[in-house]
């Protein structure tokens, strides 16, 4: 159904079925997680879609709401957090696309910019445990990566020290988590006490 609804999305949005956003942002906050789950699908295929002038309208209300999703780990999975930010991360990029300096600044405001790095920069951090998704923290990083390539300078070095520390303590979590689940976990002491 998903992707039956996308392809429609392509052709019949936004002239012939303008309350779609409307429609698929008020099935994210389903109870039923196969709605939400559906919604994000079409979402992250919408998404891909998007022009540049498509993005100015479209921004100002999946940003937050990708952004919303990303930071409730007890309501959503991993796996809709992964598709929220790989959302996001699209709107941003074909933000960072526009020629139009004046739209970008309003779409992506500075108080959003820190908002959004903060909010990324404390999931990066967390423990990676089992449930954690690669997925989720590499969209981040690719996020991440392209706001320090395009957004984040010399003006916002607060930022930049919060995601280079982030990082730091990602890798660190990542060295942990693979030296426990592969390196320590692959010899048992069965096998130590028979040689």
């Amino acid at each position: 159904a998903a992707n039956a609804m996308s392809a429609a999305a392509l052709w019949d949005w936004p002239d012939e079925w303008p309350e779609l956003l409307t429609f698929l942002t008020q099935a994210l906050s389903s109870d039923l997680p196969q709605v939400v789950q559906g919604a994000m699908c079409v979402l992250v295929d919408f998404s891909k879609d998007l022009t540049d002038q498509q993005i100015i309208h479209v921004g100002p209300t999946l940003l937050p709401r990708m952004l919303q999703i990303a930071k409730i780990s007890q309501q959503y999975s991993v796996e809709i957090q992964t598709k929220a930010v790989k959302v996001f991360n699209t709107c941003v990029s074909l933000i960072l696309a526009i020629d139009d300096e004046n739209a970008t600044k309003s779409l992506l405001p500075d108080h959003f910019i820190q908002e959004f790095t903060m909010v990324f920069s404390a999931i990066i951090t967390t423990t990676i445990d089992s449930a954690m998704s690669f997925g989720l923290l590499k969209e981040i990083l690719t996020l991440l990566t392209s706001m320090i390539k395009n957004v984040i300078n010399q003006s916002h070095s607060d930022l930049l020290n919060l995601i280079l520390s982030s990082v730091w303590q990602l890798l660190s979590n990542a060295a942990t988590y693979y030296l426990k689940n592969f390196v320590y976990d692959e010899c048992d002491d069965t096998q130590l006490a028979s040689d």
